[in-house]
């Protein structure tokens, strides 16, 4: 009985600890670069959001702060960063990884965002406050968990249902959460990490409710997800420069430049045993 009572101080220690804890602490996933490997202990973990938006209308993508042009990058297409170096960032996409200036990218609001503006407004892990509103929503049957990425996001992030959902929610009873009330009095609260997933939101007044967004075409609608009952965060906009086409794609002039420089060295080489063997003849 008393391990099972430390083993839970422990992790409702370790959760009231996670807004400070180092950045660092999650890192899954390294740079496969030449530049990161010889300066890893000056580069800082991020993994945060970004829009492309440099003055040209495209985004210089380099093998290192500085160097070599390996890909470009169309304005408005969202880039993640996972690591910094001083005022460029490791950045990556379905098709692109390199350096990038940070003043060529625009910040995506997130937790840290929100944290960063309402932070002495969230309240440290008190289950006497969290349990009881989990125990009456499951107490009606309910098992759908509707994760966003902070408080009246204009979106949420994915939903859960069925055994998925009630794993998750139990989880956050069990360990707890932090608490924010928003500007119309519904509580939410926040979670560091649970079963694989980090940095998230709940509704605690209601864990099914929705953005009130329709769902895309190419996404199926969960019927377990209510109707938006929270209004939306106003966030400022960036503003977009629009995007302009790269004048060649830095891969192609680089093949181009290989390409000739080979087909040269080659007919020299093609003409120098040509000629070389015809003096050759004439002289024998």
């Amino acid at each position: 009985m008393k391990r099972t009572k430390l083993t839970a101080l422990l992790l409702t220690l370790l959760l009231s600890l996670s807004l400070t804890l180092p950045a660092f602490a999650d890192v899954l996933w390294e740079p496969d670069n030449r530049f990161y490997q010889q300066h890893a202990l000056d580069c800082e973990y991020h993994n945060r959001s970004y829009t492309a938006n440099s003055p040209q209308g495209y985004v210089d993508v380099r093998s290192a702060p500085d160097g070599v042009v390996i890909a470009q990058v169309e304005n408005g297409q969202r880039l993640n960063v996972y690591v910094l170096y001083r005022d460029w960032g490791y950045v990556n996409s379905a098709d692109t990884e390199g350096w990038a200036p940070l003043s060529e990218l625009s910040l995506i609001y997130d937790y840290l965002s929100f944290e960063a503006e309402h932070g002495d407004e969230i309240l440290p892990v008190d289950k006497s406050v969290t349990a009881p509103l989990f125990d009456a929503y499951l107490a009606a049957g309910k098992t759908t968990l509707v994760i966003w990425p902070y408080p009246n996001a204009e979106r949420y992030s994915y939903s859960y249902s069925g055994d998925a959902g009630l794993d998750l929610l139990n989880g956050l009873k069990e360990y707890g959460v932090f608490t924010y009330t928003d500007e119309e009095g519904h509580l939410w609260g926040y979670c560091s990490y649970l079963y694989g997933h980090r940095h998230f939101w709940v509704l605690l007044d209601d864990p099914s409710a929705g953005d009130g967004v329709p769902p895309a075409s190419e996404d199926k609608e969960n019927p377990e997800i209510g109707e938006r009952i929270v209004s939306t965060r106003e966030i400022p906009k960036a503003v977009i420069t629009p995007a302009q086409k790269p004048p060649l794609p830095p891969t192609f002039t680089l093949l181009t430049v290989g390409l000739v420089t080979a087909a040269v060295l080659l007919s020299g080489g093609a003409l120098w045993l040509f000629y070389g063997k015809k003096r050759r003849t004439k002289g024998a």
